[in-house]
């Protein structure tokens, strides 16, 4: 089963269990909106799913959320960031953000990055670069493939997007047992805006 929650509430909500957890305002909504576009395109694995754990990783010290990323080596194409253990998707999107902007100037941008946590899906930051040329598909991932499940849908999650968003608009399907952890969350951390479901129905609708 399946519970649907309007797509605005769901990154609110996912952005102010973020903030509780520590996350400045700013990261904590570029990740939560991250995480729901994983769900979105139809990558639940790499979607809100992954909040409770991230959560669990910054109460142990996993994830650490006092000091962000920062370049620790940069020349004119290229950079080595540091992540300082800081929430993957944060990182992700500067690192991602400073490569755009050297290819730019420089015609390449090479950014590696290192003890950074989980980034999420990897083809959020090859779009960031098309969305930025109005590109509706990313030239960097038309050429990978992967093996396909039973309905022909690539698996991996770099790839050209030939997967249709599954949530209708202004909604995001969230499986009962994920939104079940999301609300004991939000109970640990204190955090009283938890949304109401549009409506719950099987998963396979």
């Amino acid at each position: 089963m399946a519970t649907r929650i309007g797509y605005a509430d769901l990154v609110a909500f996912s952005a102010a269990l973020l903030r509780a957890a520590g996350l400045a305002e700013g990261p904590a909504e570029a990740t939560a909106r991250l995480l729901v576009r994983g769900d979105l395109d139809g990558y639940p694995g790499h979607g809100i799913r992954r909040l409770v754990g991230y959560l669990g990783r910054a109460k142990r010290g996993v994830i650490q959320l006092d000091e962000g990323p920062r370049i620790i080596r940069e020349g004119k194409t290229t950079a080595v960031m540091d992540g300082n253990h800081y929430i993957g998707q944060a990182v992700g999107i500067e690192a991602m953000g400073l490569a755009i902007a050297k290819a730019a100037e420089h015609g390449v941008g090479i950014v590696c990055v290192r003890r950074a946590g989980h980034v999420g899906r990897l083809a959020d930051y090859v779009e960031m670069e098309a969305d930025r040329e109005g590109r509706s598909c990313p030239s960097g991932a038309q050429g990978l493939r992967a093996q396909s499940d039973r309905r022909g849908h690539g698996r991996h999650p770099v790839r050209q997007r030939a997967r249709p968003r599954v949530g209708r608009p202004g909604s995001v399907p969230v499986a009962d047992s994920d939104w079940d952890a999301l609300v004991r969350s939000a109970a640990e951390l204190s955090v009283a805006d938890v949304p109401a479901p549009l409506e719950t129905r099987d998963a396979r609708d």
